[in-house]
């Protein structure tokens, strides 16, 4: 006997973070990074795709399965996606998997790359303020 036809449950097999790889250690001195997700089948209508950062949602649910992030704070953070329907119910959801934010401090990037000359006001770690005294040569004058 065959089961009677009703709605069929609308399932993914898979939902994966592609980007960044579990544990990653991402180094940007800005704190940015994509994130990408896939799922198998793609998204059914009516459902979006969520990211969630440290537990919290970032944004609103979407088609797209990339989400641009900017000025993470450094340290671990948790990343995980769900799938969510018109109503806002999550439908399926990733594990959390860690992340490592290195963002490099202005400090850090001057004992790297030292500030030049010409580089003082231009480069955001080589301030103005920090721009050496030049040492003016002192024609000699004999005294008469």
């Amino acid at each position: 006997l065959a089961a009677p036809a009703s709605t069929p449950m609308l399932a993914y097999q898979m939902l994966r973070i592609l980007v960044p790889q579990p544990d990653a250690t991402i180094r940007d001195s800005a704190g940015n990074l994509i994130v990408t997700a896939t799922s198998e089948p793609g998204l059914h209508p009516g459902h979006g795709y969520r990211l969630l950062l440290d537990g919290q949602a970032v944004g609103d649910a979407g088609r797209s399965p990339v989400f641009p992030l900017e000025n993470i704070d450094r340290g671990t953070h948790q990343l995980a996606v769900e799938i969510v329907d018109a109503q806002g119910r999550t439908v399926e959801r990733t594990p959390s998997q860690p992340l490592h934010m290195l963002r490099i401090s202005l400090a850090q990037k001057r004992t790297a790359n030292p500030c030049k000359k010409d580089e003082y006001g231009v480069r955001p770690e080589c301030p103005l303020k920090d721009k050496p005294v030049e040492k003016k040569d002192i024609p000699f004058v004999p005294f008469i």
